[in-house]
This record gives C-alpha cells, sequence and structure tokens, in this order.
C-alpha cells in the first residue's frame, strides 16, 4: 500500500487454490470427483480524500481461474473474473448523536465470470437410436447473461467498541447476473451492544 496523504493506493497479487472445486463449483460425487482448482488475481485500489470531507475510493479485482484437466469436465480456456466497487464516504454524526458516523454512496460490481469456456464428454445418437451411442466433446461457456450492478447508500454509526450500528439500502439490477432478471430492493440493519 501507497500512502500519499490524501491519495493512496493499493496493489495485491494472489494465488488461491482449492482442493475441490472452481469459484465454489463442487458437483455430486456420483459424477465422480471434483478435481482441484487454481485462481490468481490481482486487485487494484485507490482512493482520494477531498477538502470538503468527502472520500473517494475505487477497487477493482481482476482473476484467471484453472480447473485441473481431470474428472469429467475441463476448463477448456481459463475462466477469467472480474469485480469492482466505487464508493464516496464522508463523515456525518447529527448532533444529538455522541460517537462517530459514516455516510456511504456505492456501486458496485459482484464477482462475475468474464470469459473462458468448459467442455465435457456427453453422448450422442443417430438416427438408429441408443444402439449407437457415440460420445462427443461439448463446450460451452459459464460466462452469464447479464452484469448484476448494486447500487447502495449506507449509514454506520459506532460509539468505542461497545456500541455499532449501520443501515443499508440498496438497489440491484440484474440480479445474479442474469439479464432478465427483474431489479431488486433490499435493506438491511444491524445493530451491535458489547459490554
Amino acid at each position: 500500500m501507497f500512502d500519499l496523504g490524501r491519495y493512496g493506493l493499493d496493489v495485491t497479487f494472489g494465488r488461491l487454490a482449492e482442493e475441490h472445486g472452481l469459484l465454489g463449483l463442487v458437483w455430486s460425487s456420483a459424477l465422480g470427483e471434483t478435481p482441484g482448482a487454481e485462481t490468481r488475481f490481482a486487485g487494484l485500489g485507490a482512493h482520494m480524500q477531498l477538502e470538503n470531507g468527502w472520500r473517494l475510493s475505487a477497487a477493482g479485482e481482476f482473476g484467471v481461474a484453472d480447473l485441473s484437466q481431470s474428472g469429467w469436465l475441463t476448463v477448456s480456456a481459463p475462466l477469467r473474473t472480474s469485480a469492482f466497487s466505487l464508493q464516496a464516504a464522508r463523515g456525518y454524526t447529527p448532533a444529538w448523536l455522541d460517537g462517530v458516523g459514516v455516510v456511504t454512496v456505492s456501486l458496485q460490481q459482484p464477482l462475475r465470470v468474464e470469459g473462458g469456456t468448459l467442455s465435457f464428454m456427453a453422448p450422442t445418437s443417430d438416427a438408429y437410436g441408443r444402439q449407437h451411442l457415440a460420445f462427443e466433446q461439448r463446450t460451452f461457456s459459464p460466462t452469464p447473461s447479464g452484469r448484476e450492478m448494486r447500487a447502495g447508500l449506507s449509514y454506520a454509526y459506532w460509539v468505542g467498541g461497545a456500541l455499532s450500528a449501520f443501515g443499508e439500502a440498496l438497489y440491484i439490477t440484474e440480479p445474479g447476473h442474469i439479464a432478465v432478471a427483474d431489479p431488486e430492493s433490499q435493506l438491511r440493519f444491524g445493530l451491535r451492544i458489547a459490554h
């Protein structure tokens, strides 16, 4: 991390090894053991503190995921993923509260597969039916049809380590990265009291 007073920059590189599965994809043992996978990713984040008290920040993460070439499903071309967020945050505490409050406006895209292909061997038959079954390689792309976007407005408040609370309103377009999915609205609230 590089912190230059009002400006900052974060650069992250990582590698995630999964013993069974790829990005959480695991199948029933009836289809055979799920092979291991590896994901390599890089993240870049930046922030800027404005003179009027607002803090602007942006972050993006890009990855490449590959599945071991074993089992019934293989990665023909490594899967490319992305995620990003934009935020504007400012401290705001009403006079009648004794603590620290922050209001945040955000726009986020959750992790999404941007490209790559998977392949598997599947049976196929000709005009003679099941007596002439053959196996062919089928290839498909797991890239979803849409791009989920989350616009949010939130407020977080805390007093030392004893009390913290938050509220958040989200408007989500193409949830699940499904182009035809109806937009969703969410409200979330939380309260924590420690002694």
